[in-house]
């Protein structure tokens, strides 16, 4: 290359392309490849297209800057007239710089989705304990950067790293709220002594009778700010009413446990805990954070979701699922060691150990490289479930790599219903033993799944063959094993068994 190509300049070109066309009719070559010539190879060629490509190279790197590419090529895009979807992020310090992000305002960027790597970003944000707060946003021409900058800024009131589509979508109500000229008196009145905030599975389409002196101030879709003399009084008249209730009273926001929580978000996650055990009405304890982390989880926001973990230990009812979500969020940062050690301060030696624990270690070990202990927990969570098919699976799969079929074989004559999964694995084994008849109708199984083990397809790919059915169907099977193995392993089996002519 001539030129060093900025950071995912690859993701904008059709859009810049499009873009440069549209306004200056500029043609580009059909073989277009930025950044691979020298100027003055473009220039000696005398041809209005690979001039053109130079000032598609020049637009590029005019708007990148300092590590960030600049608003105004964002207003351009947006200019043909197609949202960009995408997160807007603000820090507490500076962005990383090996992650490219739009520079819209001081202290405020946008990383399209279109650029990809989102779960890697994240990812990498997380793990490196960065202060940062993001939602999604798809973006439109003219920019409105203060209505950008309003959204971030109840983004982090409301205490996400991550506000996802999915989170948005589920706290539609509270978005607005807090968009609205109302949020002010809702919070002013949330001071005052007696006063509740509800939210319900629906709206109230007609309030029960008032006799019992509960007074409705503020109603926002299924969100309610009422006045009732106390809990058991305002209880009996939710109780005559159709809908599931999360209750937040103002007297909790008091407590410095829930002190940097927005009380919207403990109300709805009370309403999350009411529905979860399946009761009717549930009054937020320090039992709601444990859900409330469950539901960060849920809406992508790992960072979030660890953080209430940790503050909800001391009050779950649920350790042994905490410690397993806890964990899950430690292994998809990559802090392995984090993760075990999480999972094994839930053991205890004992036959009533949980097989999840178990499980979950098994494949942590074998990520380590430690074969010996990752087998014993893979065994364990066997023997202390033999009929969950997940942990039958991941067993079968390492002994498959090690090579010990008789095993998989005793496991499976164990098995009282087989899935499919079982059945493939059955056929592996016959193919292997020479059964070609049982391993074709088992193998057939494959063809229904998503999820395709690169062996079973070759293996099946060998019988079409063998038993001379559609060559075509044999071509398309291999090209897939040969897609899901790696190349040693495709080339070990070919070697190993051939193609039957």
């Amino acid at each position: 290359m001539s030129l060093t190509s900025p950071p995912k300049a690859e993701k904008l070109l059709p859009l810049v392309r499009t873009y440069l066309s549209i306004n200056f009719n500029l043609l580009f070559p059909e073989d277009l490849k930025p950044f691979s010539e020298n100027t003055l190879e473009i220039l000696s060629k005398k041809n209005s297209q690979r001039e053109a490509l130079l000032l598609l190279e020049r637009f590029i790197i005019e708007n990148y800057t300092n590590g960030f590419y600049k608003k105004e090529l964002l207003e351009s895009l947006l200019s043909l007239g197609e949202p960009i979807g995408g997160y807007l992020f603000t820090f507490e310090g500076e962005p990383p710089k090996d992650f490219c992000f739009f520079n819209i305002d001081e202290g405020l960027y946008f990383y399209p989705l279109h650029f990809g790597e989102i779960t890697a970003l994240y990812i990498t944000l997380w793990k490196r304990g960065l202060r940062f707060n993001s939602c999604y946003k798809p973006l439109s021409f003219p920019l409105d950067v203060e209505t950008l900058k309003k959204d971030i800024k109840q983004t982090k009131a409301l205490g996400f790293s991550r506000l996802t589509p999915r989170a948005l979508g589920e706290l539609k109500d509270i978005w607005e709220l807090m968009s609205s000229s109302e949020i002010h008196t809702w919070m002013e009145t949330l001071k005052n002594q007696g006063v509740f905030l509800l939210v319900g599975s629906e709206p109230l389409n007609k309030p029960p009778s008032l006799k019992d002196r509960v007074k409705i101030y503020k109603q926002k879709g299924s969100y309610y700010l009422v006045e009732a003399k106390n809990e058991k009084i305002l209880q009996r008249y939710l109780e005559r009413t159709s809908q599931t209730w999360g209750v937040l009273n103002s007297a909790k926001l008091q407590e410095e446990l829930y002190g940097e929580i927005h009380p919207f978000v403990l109300a709805y996650a009370s309403l999350s805990h009411a529905q979860r055990a399946n009761k009717k009405i549930h009054f937020l304890d320090p039992f709601t954070l444990h859900v409330l982390a469950d539901l960060y989880y849920e809406w992508e926001d790992l960072g979030k979701a660890l953080e209430l973990y940790k503050k909800a230990k001391p009050y779950t009812l649920q350790s042994l699922e905490l410690t397993l979500s806890e964990a899950s969020i430690y292994y998809a940062l990559g802090e392995l060691k984090e993760a075990e050690r999480s999972l094994k301060s839930k053991l205890c030696g004992c036959l009533e150990e949980d097989p999840r624990i178990h499980y979950n270690l098994g494949i942590i070990y074998l990520d380590l490289g430690d074969k010996e202990r990752g087998e014993f927990h893979l065994y364990k969570a066997y023997l202390l479930n033999k009929e969950e098919p997940l942990f039958r699976r991941k067993l079968m799969d390492f002994l498959w790599e090690e090579n010990r079929i008789q095993e998989i074989e005793a496991i499976l004559q164990e098995v009282s219903l087989p899935t499919r999964e079982d059945k493939i694995y059955l056929g592996k084994c016959a193919f292997l033993k020479g059964d070609y008849v049982k391993a074709m109708e088992l193998l057939k199984e494959i063809l229904t799944l998503q999820e395709r083990d690169g062996y079973s397809l070759f293996f099946l790919a060998w019988l079409y063959l063998y038993f001379g059915k559609e060559r075509e169907a044999c071509s398309v099977l291999l090209k897939e094993a040969e897609k899901n193995l790696s190349p040693e392993a495709f080339n070990k089996l070919k070697e190993e068994f051939g193609l039957p002519s």
